[in-house]
């Protein structure tokens, strides 16, 4: 029986990245065997693909976000997304991991969708999952916009 592996297609629009991206994508396919010998030359305008385990991935540089994905963001190899940040988010708040949300958090108020109310409520509501009650009401206080969903994130965090 198969099963379908959960994963985002980013467009690859400079092929000095794509060997970054493809190797990324050869690893999660391959294996810790892929090697640059593996990976087939880059051409312009290719789909790559992300798989959910690697949504985390540490950065690869030191000077990079501390996650890849963003790293990818931030070199315009990968765009952005609503569906992108609350995957992320959901990844975080599934693992417990309060510093890749916080890394994730300054990400967001970096980009398009610093006010997104429905980020917004998933990075609250991650904040919540992870025990951080200080920087979900932080959040909460700084939101410019707040519905129910807002609301009873806050307060099933404090429940």
């Amino acid at each position: 029986m198969s099963f379908m592996k959960r994963q985002i297609v980013c467009r690859q629009s400079n092929a000095a990245f794509g060997v970054g991206i493809r190797k990324l994508a050869l690893s999660a396919a391959l294996g810790s065997s892929a090697s640059p010998a593996d990976v087939p030359s880059d051409s312009e305008g290719q789909d790559w693909i992300i798989q959910d385990k690697d949504l985390l991935r540490k950065s690869l540089t030191e000077s990079g976000t501390g996650l890849h994905v963003l790293d990818l963001i931030n070199r315009a190899s990968l765009e952005a997304d609503r569906t992108l940040y609350s995957k992320l988010l959901n990844k975080c708040s599934q693992m417990c991991q309060l510093k890749q949300t916080t890394i994730v958090h300054a990400h967001i108020l970096t980009s398009q969708f610093n006010n997104d109310l429905p980020i917004l409520n998933t990075l609250l509501n991650t904040y919540v999952k992870c025990g951080s009650l200080d920087d979900a009401h932080h959040l909460f206080d700084e939101m410019p916009h707040r519905d129910l969903v807002t609301w009873t994130s806050l307060i099933s965090g404090y429940s």
